[in-house]
């Protein structure tokens, strides 16, 4: 029962977007749209981004799954974004609304850890966490930079093309920048 609310919430969110831009959604229309009470939307949620947050994890978590083979991370952000595709709406309403900068969290977290994956895997776990953190920081900009502008252009482009090029563009780069880190020390 506890998820079936939250699903709720979640499909009265999307449905309320239809016509309305999120940053005019209040509680109240989440509330009055799936037949709750307000008390029940703070059991299961602080706030919009509290639900916004819940969307994009459950939805990840559901469709795509964790990889653990860091060569197939470029496969997992095509999933990603496959993903994305089909939450189009809520992306594109959330990016230009002032709910950007929870987006942008969002997306920056879920680079790091794909770079993280890759970073351990390239230096055989010998990379310290300074350096790691730093070669994820620098990364994760470029991944989280295209994922935005793709939103923002409406995601037309497919996202087997956008992952090729990028992985063109970063072919062995973090690999290798994780390698001579770790041979630095």
């Amino acid at each position: 029962m506890h998820n079936q609310t939250k699903q709720k919430l979640a499909d009265s969110l999307r449905s309320i977007l239809e016509t309305k831009p999120l940053d005019k959604v209040t509680i109240n229309d989440l509330t009055d749209a799936c037949g709750v009470n307000r008390q029940t939307f703070y059991y299961h949620f602080h706030d919009i981004y509290d639900l916004i947050d819940w969307i994009f994890v459950t939805e990840t978590e559901r469709a795509v799954p964790e990889v653990s083979d860091c060569s197939n991370q470029f496969d997992r952000l095509i999933e990603i974004m496959k993903l994305m595709q089909k939450n189009k709406k809520l992306l594109m309403q959330t990016s230009h609304s002032h709910f950007n900068e929870h987006l942008q969290r969002i997306l920056l977290n879920n680079s790091t850890e794909v770079i993280y994956c890759i970073c351990d895997e390239a230096s055989g776990g010998k990379l310290n966490s300074d350096d790691r953190e730093f070669i994820a920081t620098f990364y994760k900009y470029a991944f989280t930079g295209t994922l935005l502008e793709w939103i923002n252009r409406g995601m037309v482009e497919e996202p087997e093309d956008i992952v090729r090029r990028m992985s063109l563009l970063l072919h062995g780069n973090i690999h290798d920048a994780a390698v001579r880190f770790s041979n630095s020390r």
